[in-house]
């Protein structure tokens, strides 16, 4: 049996991510189709538009079989660890195929570029640490780092954002799945930075987020589930409305308990703190607190971090940064249900369908991040999706 994994975010589920599930179950000749899929904050330290059970429903909608959750230990973090949480998940399930977006669009220079970081290493890490050194970012500093090695043009630019975490799907299965192969589908359409659609049917989600935000009309770029869905929705979630909440809480919070939390570097707590009580709005505070170090998608995930109260002991207690302690199903068809019914004789940690009182450290994390985002809504809507996260099975669609 062919098992193909991609992973995603979903936010929202459009129409460049529909040719990408189809390709890539195409290339990978599926029979059984895994979305391993971010839970309610994203990698790059965003709330998710919409809520995971919805996005699941997309998906399964528009051609998956099951969607699991990506722990939020690994969903809000560096390229490396999301990619080895993925990683992780697919050799829990016996994956036998990983696929993902990229902007190179060929899945062989991804696995030579692993082999000639391996044989570069040591230099490679001496130039991130200069160009650290230097008051860059760490993303900034791997990307010069790369450059300052000259490495071959066949190999993938990493100053793309889907090939850099490509390298690090690939980089992490070498590691910890070797038996994993490694495919890839060329972006089509818009690129992810993109802003405004720069194609007539495929949006980048960036652009189509902030088309939603200004109350355009996104339905040309997105499959009819993803249209019936948003359309029943109450209300999308932006870090606008976040803003409040993460205010009150940095305010009134000690210096050493704000420095405490995960992902905080010494002296970046001074500097959110102050700035905060300037800003009017989230995106203001952001550029505010923007240094040549602190990129905006360090600054937002710090600022998940703060919202669902993690501190980086927690972290260090919940996760080794390469392996989940869980698997948490979201939602399946009756081909997703089958094969889950076979793979779930060799998983070797949890298994959950919903919430439960006997939590792993980083389950007990993902409530908090549940909890966290249901923040923004009125006592009742609030307590609703409390008691869903907790109440409800996965979504069975068939």
């Amino acid at each position: 049996m062919n098992v193909l994994a991609v992973v995603v975010e979903y936010n929202p589920f459009h129409n460049g991510h529909l040719y990408h599930l189809e390709q890539a179950a195409v290339q990978s000749k599926a029979d059984v189709v895994v979305c391993i899929m971010s839970g309610p904050f994203l990698q790059r330290g965003e709330p998710a538009l919409v809520p995971k059970r919805e996005r699941a429903e997309m998906a399964i909608s528009s051609g998956a079989d099951l969607v699991i959750e990506l722990p939020y230990m690994f969903a809000c973090q560096h390229a490396d660890i999301f990619a080895a949480g993925a990683v992780s998940i697919c050799r829990e399930l016996g994956v036998t195929d990983l696929n993902f977006g990229s902007e190179h669009g060929e899945s062989a220079p991804f696995i030579k570029l692993v082999d000639f970081l391996y044989a570069h290493q040591d230099r490679f890490d001496e130039r991130v640490r200069f160009h650290i050194q230097g008051g860059c970012s760490y993303a900034k500093a791997n990307e010069l780092a790369y450059r300052d090695l000259e490495a071959p043009g066949s190999l993938p630019d990493l100053s793309q954002p889907n090939n850099i975490l490509g390298f690090h799907y690939t980089k992490a299965a070498a590691k910890a799945y070797p038996e994993l192969r490694i495919d890839t589908v060329k972006r089509k359409g818009a690129s992810y930075h993109d802003v405004s659609p720069q194609d007539a049917s495929i949006a980048s989600a960036t652009s189509l987020r902030r088309m939603l935000q200004q109350g355009e009309d996104i339905s040309s770029f997105i499959p009819e589930a993803s249209r019936r869905i948003l359309t029943q929705l109450p209300r999308l979630r932006f870090w606008e409305d976040y803003f409040s909440i993460l205010q009150a809480k940095m305010v009134t919070a000690s210096d050493t308990e704000l420095a405490s939390h995960y992902d905080m570097s010494e002296g970046l707590h001074n500097r959110m703190k102050r700035l905060m009580k300037e800003a009017d709005a989230f995106e203001q505070w952001l550029h505010l607190v923007k240094t040549k170090r602190y990129t905006l998608t360090r600054l937002q995930r710090t600022a998940v971090h703060i919202l669902t109260g993690l501190t980086k002991d927690e972290a260090t207690a919940a996760s080794d940064g390469q392996n989940v302690d869980h698997i948490r199903i979201l939602g399946m068809n009756a081909q997703g249900r089958l094969y889950l019914n076979q793979a779930k004789k060799h998983i070797s940690v949890p298994l959950y369908t919903k919430m439960s009182s006997k939590k792993t450290p980083q389950l007990a994390l993902g409530e908090r991040a549940d909890n966290a985002y249901a923040l923004l809504l009125p006592p009742a809507e609030r307590q609703k999706e409390w008691r869903k996260d907790y109440d409800l099975p996965p979504l069975l669609l068939f």
